[in-house]
């Protein structure tokens, strides 16, 4: 697995790999929506003037979190004194971070599960980014807003979205945004149902975060469900998915990084390279996996590392 690795900087948490494989291991339901045509479903995540207004401000915000903007630092100070987190990384530290954990993107097991699922890859992959661009256009959850998150967890398979729910917790009322939207959707009245009604990559997807999203509000402290042992014999895949199913592992995972703009600037000129011609040509730029000694010790310790 470790040679099928799909650079890409448009993925938000590193959870949605692991998510996608243990999937692949349970009989989840292919989706009622792969029965439409392209053209409705290319119709459906477009949405109204006002909603592509909406997001056009969405993608200028998250742009200008990458140069400077102090929303990043005000958001992980929050978390940090709502004790969530341990560190605050600055903004480069953040990116790499997420270069890194974009580094455990499986291409591979993904596409089978889309084909598996009938989902056109390349199709649902540009529907999703005209559904939210915001969500695809940043790797760390931190630079986005509330309502990003939200869409992201509604419309891409959690196996325990934690990391994605805490991140809601950095906005005042997030978590109560999220349950009134979520209660919208399954009433058939949320502002963006006719897309959100054709993005999970599972029929039963919706049905788990009836019983998560509660389970949240009542104890947003709750930790990461444990990852099962034999999901992969690959021992730094293990170690990356551990180090990153929650924000607090991401954070001090990035923390240790000795990175400034510049090493920012490199990484994404290597992802897109990767990404377009490196794999085709045989040719990959720049770091194949992450930061071991950036992990925690004991979860290096645990696989042995």
């Amino acid at each position: 697995m470790g040679q099928g690795i799909k650079k890409s900087l448009f993925y938000l948490t590193v959870s949605s790999v692991f998510d996608l494989i243990t999937f692949m291991k349970t009989n989840s339901t292919i989706p009622v929506w792969t029965t439409r045509s392209r053209l409705s479903l290319l119709f459906a995540v477009i949405g109204t003037p006002k909603q592509i207004s909406k997001k056009i401000k969405e993608m200028i915000h998250i742009l200008s979190g990458y140069f400077g903007n102090p929303i990043v630092q005000e958001r992980l100070h929050r978390l940090k004194s709502l004790g969530h987190i341990s560190e605050t990384p600055t903004v480069s530290q953040l990116l790499i971070a997420g270069r890194d954990q974009i580094l455990l993107t499986a291409s591979d097991e993904t596409r089978i599960f889309y084909e598996n699922q009938g989902i056109p890859w390349v199709f649902h992959n540009i529907r999703r980014f005209l559904a939210c661009p915001g969500s695809m256009m940043d790797p760390v959850g931190l630079l986005c807003s509330a309502d990003t998150i939200i869409h992201h967890i509604f419309q891409t398979i959690h196996r325990h979205p934690i990391y994605d729910f805490v991140l809601l917790r950095a906005h005042r009322g997030g978590v109560e945004d999220l349950q009134e939207a979520f209660d919208q959707l399954m009433k058939g009245v949320h502002p963006e149902q006719k897309a959100l009604e054709t993005m999970p990559e599972s029929s039963i997807y919706w049905d788990q975060l009836r019983i998560q999203i509660p389970e949240f509000v009542r104890n947003p402290y709750q930790k990461a469900l444990t990852l099962e042992q034999n999901l992969t014999d690959d021992p730094v895949l293990m170690l990356g998915m551990d180090q990153f199913k929650d924000i607090k592992g991401y954070t001090d995972y990035a923390f240790k990084l000795r990175v400034g703009r510049m090493s920012v600037f490199v990484a994404v000129i290597q992802v897109f390279w990767n990404s377009l011609l490196g794999k085709r040509m045989g040719w990959i730029w720049g770091p194949k996996s992450l930061n071991v000694n950036c992990c925690s010790p004991e979860l290096r310790k645990k696989y042995g590392l």
